[in-house]
């Protein structure tokens, strides 16, 4: 009588076995939409945990981008903001013991994630950011899982611990002293999260990951009508969704538990999806940002991949920091908007240091462009993209790397044909 049971258990148990395989398909980029090509899968591993391509990306040990970066940071500095970069460790070095060896997994040195790693960091403490090692951190994390089994992001409790890392660092600042209480605590709410590996694996292979299950933090106020919500905080949070979370899951368990660890206000302003530089451009651009200056900004991102490299995103973001034009303008002239646009230049046009152009398009749906600056000798081109998931006002920046005069500006627009009206100012930044 027993044994119609053992096979039917042992039937049941093989077949959710079986649900969880990955097909080979799910190797192939063909098989992914574009858009899905970031999570694409690389590896099954042990006790049910997926490893995507971009958990084999090796980080970037050099700042190739340290001028620039050490103008934002100094034009922060110079707004009484000191920046702290929580740069996301990778997840591959972390969770190595749950790879399956009987699946070949593709080499790794994890000594290499780790040199890397922690030269890129010390480059970015020269610059006077703080920048804590979270790969060091995580490496010796034992309270449970850093990172989830199938979705690449950190785990809620693993956001909470560096969000008491963060704090402690903030906390010994003296501007840390002016920035005014607010007690609060934590409220745990259990959500379902919908990892993006295993819906890849699921689309793809429909494999039968189910959601996991994961512990959502948010900060709760003691008392009614405190400063919360009167003022504009002096912490503001600046990053991706591993701040900011609403398509799979809800989730804002790091800039929650920062609130609570700090027991001050804190202002997430994170965009999901949003990449690099999206939710710091966004915040630039904010009215809060123009009528208040915070104490510190904390900017979360996985920039270990390579992105903080990207010059020409800082080109734009230097001249916001600053709070854009003077009264000194150089240049300016209007005109008609067309897929290509050429601006020729006075001859006698002199500009120097700290000077930016500015382009304001009347279509805002205008959210990628190259522009080519012609010099009297030489020339400097660079490609502008915005995201879609922050509001645009149709404002550029771009600060002036080379104070030559200037004979030319070109702009070329990708997308759609672009309709209204432009206007282009060379201006000296305040």
């Amino acid at each position: 009588m027993r044994f119609p049971l053992l096979c039917t258990l042992a039937f049941f148990c093989t077949g959710i076995s079986a649900a969880q395989q990955l097909c080979d398909e799910a190797f192939f980029p063909s098989q992914y939409r574009t858009n899905d090509r970031w999570a694409m899968l690389a590896h099954q591993g042990k006790d049910g945990w997926l490893f995507g391509e971009m958990d084999w990306q090796v980080p970037q040990r050099n700042l190739d981008s340290r001028e620039h970066l050490q103008q934002l940071v100094q034009a922060f500095k110079k707004q009484g903001t000191q920046v702290v970069m929580v740069d996301v460790p990778p997840r591959l070095p972390v969770h190595q013991n749950k790879l399956d060896p009987s699946r070949r997994p593709r080499p790794f040195s994890a000594q290499e994630y780790r040199n890397n790693y922690a030269a890129l960091h010390r480059e970015l403490q020269k610059l006077g950011i703080i920048a804590p090692n979270l790969l060091e951190d995580a490496l010796k994390y034992k309270a449970g899982p850093y990172f989830q089994k199938t979705d690449h992001h950190w785990t809620t409790e693993a956001a909470k611990h560096v969000a008491g890392l963060i704090a402690k660092e903030i906390l010994k600042l003296p501007a840390a002293k002016k920035i005014p209480g607010v007690p609060s605590t934590l409220k745990i709410t259990r959500r379902p999260n919908n990892g993006s590996y295993a819906r890849m694996a699921n689309t793809i292979c429909n494999s039968g990951y189910k959601d996991e299950v994961i512990n959502s933090y948010e900060a709760v106020e003691k008392q009614q009508g405190s400063l919360l919500g009167e003022v504009s905080p002096d912490v503001v949070v600046v990053g991706t969704s591993f701040s900011e979370r609403h398509e799979y899951t809800t989730d804002n368990s790091f800039p929650e538990t920062l609130k609570h660890a700090l027991q001050k206000d804190v202002l997430n302003a994170a965009v999901e999806g949003g990449g690099s530089f999206a939710a710091l451009e966004a915040y630039l651009m904010s009215e809060t940002y123009q009528k208040h200056r915070p104490r510190v900004l904390v900017w979360e991102n996985t920039f270990y991949n390579g992105e903080i490299n990207n010059s020409w995103a800082l080109w734009r973001l230097i001249p916001l920091v600053r709070g854009g034009c003077s009264s000194t303008v150089a240049w300016k002239g209007t005109g008609n908007l067309s897929r290509r646009l050429t601006i020729d230049l006075p001859r006698s046009l002199k500009l120097g240091k700290d000077y930016a152009l500015k382009l304001q398009f009347s279509d805002t749906r205008l959210l990628k462009f190259q522009t080519t600056l012609d010099y009297a000798v030489g020339s400097v081109g660079l490609q502008t993209e915005r995201s879609w998931r922050i509001p645009n006002n149709g404002e550029y920046y771009t600060l002036l790397v080379r104070p030559d005069p200037m004979e030319r500006i070109t702009v070329h627009f990708e997308g759609s044909q672009p309709s209204g009206t432009y206007s282009a100012v060379l201006c000296k930044l305040k």
